[in-house]
């Protein structure tokens, strides 16, 4: 992905907490995204230890929670399955957001 290519920016927002040992995996995946898509995905790293309303807000239960568009992932996400939300988020940069709010809820994975 080039990044000069006309894309706004994709934010990716990670709800996690320091003593997560799931964060810290879904945390090497985001690295891997944001390595391969470069300033065109932003992530916003929540602590819900330091931020409790951001969760109470989000309604978020368990982590680590990816958000990304109308994509809401739960647990540790296949790497794939985050590229096609960061994808679907390019897409529809210009048409707006109006599919219905899709969830992927996974075991985590170490």
């Amino acid at each position: 992905m080039d990044p000069g290519d006309g894309l706004m920016d994709t934010e990716i927002r990670f709800f996690t907490a320091k003593q997560c040992g799931f964060c810290r995996a879904a945390k090497t995946i985001l690295d891997g995204i944001k390595q391969q898509f470069a300033d065109t995905v932003k992530i916003r790293e929540i602590d819900i230890d330091e931020n409790p309303r951001a969760a109470i807000d989000e309604g978020i239960l368990a982590l680590p929670v990816i958000m990304i568009g109308t994509w809401k992932f739960v647990g540790v996400p296949d790497k794939d399955d985050i590229l096609t939300a960061v994808l679907n988020s390019f897409g529809n940069q210009s048409a707006g957001s109006s599919e219905s709010f899709k969830e992927i809820c996974q075991e985590g994975r170490e």
